[in-house]
């Protein structure tokens, strides 16, 4: 390290044991790449749910634990293990926002959804870090008003008070400035913000349309996208991470259209159907790896 340059921050100072003092304007690169990596773990749940209310495994993971990362393409998934799954159980009725559930008579469950997941660094990784990173990974709802990193506020002022207390419980929330998620449910009900705020814009990539479409402005990948080449405020927009542009059109059609990337573009190979012996096409069933097993 030469004599003129600052120590990089430890990880604990980048899990905010100094609530991001000095690495947010600008953001430092480690913490970037944090950054990117946590909503690239939060994409694979929406990536990996199964929202088919025709197949009996709604509402279910598409993709067992042993390939999971695999099978959602994660970068560097060889680094990473899922440990365990995340279910929801309600027994009152709840919007379809929150719990999806199959039309079928054979459902797999009708009370539980899939949320996520616990994922840890692999041995390897683990040794050459020398330390287990554990990761705590859940989905938002089902439809276009998904609570990922642009999260709604979560308590009034007692909550956020209470959140203080705790040394070791830091809160970065990623926040587009023009999103209307953030402010929900209302200051004028008591609501607050909690922790440590990194605001960004989308407006600032030339490849964004400019959309007045509030779902695009909450598109988790879009915020990625802009994290990844975020400068400031003030500064320009440059990818200092390399992240492949299609991805902000995963689930929508945020990019321009010269872009040429079409809209919504990760699906399920024919929406999960196959053709039998028969000569029909019907839902496929999920290999053994995949089918989903009750956690224990």
């Amino acid at each position: 390290m030469a004599a003129n340059q600052e120590p990089e921050p430890s990880w604990q100072e980048l899990l905010g044991s100094k609530n991001w003092d000095s690495l947010l304007d600008p953001l430092y690169l480690l913490l970037r790449k944090l950054i990117l990596r946590c909503g690239d773990f939060c994409q694979a749940t929406y990536d990996a749910f199964n929202n088919d209310q025709n197949s009996k495994f709604c509402g279910t993971s598409r993709y067992g634990k042993s390939s999971f990362f695999d099978k959602v393409m994660l970068e560097s998934a060889s680094d990473y293990r899922v440990e365990s799954f995340l279910y929801a159980t309600a027994r009152v009725s709840l919007p379809e926002a929150f719990l999806l559930h199959s039309k079928s008579r054979e459902s797999w469950d009708r009370e539980s959804n899939w949320i996520g997941y616990i994922a840890t660094t692999s041995d390897e990784t683990t040794k050459a870090l020398g330390r287990r990173e554990i990761y705590v990974v859940w989905r938002g709802t089902a439809r276009d008003y998904d609570f990922v990193f642009g999260c709604p506020q979560v308590g009034n002022k007692a909550f956020d008070e209470r959140m203080k207390r705790y040394p070791n419980l830091t809160v970065l929330h990623i926040k587009n400035t023009i999103d209307l998620i953030p402010h929900y449910p209302s200051q004028l009900l008591g609501y607050v913000y909690t922790g440590t705020e990194l605001v960004i814009d989308t407006r600032k990539s030339p490849s964004l349309k400019h959309s007045k479409n509030p779902s695009d402005w909450h598109n988790l990948q879009a915020m990625l996208h802009i994290v990844a080449g975020w400068n400031g405020e003030k500064g320009e927009f440059e990818l200092k991470v390399k992240k492949s542009l299609a991805l902000v059109n995963k689930s929508c059609a945020f990019l321009k259209d010269e872009c040429l990337v079409p809209e919504s573009w990760w699906v399920e190979k024919n929406k999960g159907l196959v053709r039998n012996e028969d000569g029909e096409w019907v839902t496929a069933l999920p290999t053994d790896e995949d089918l989903p097993t009750p956690e224990i």
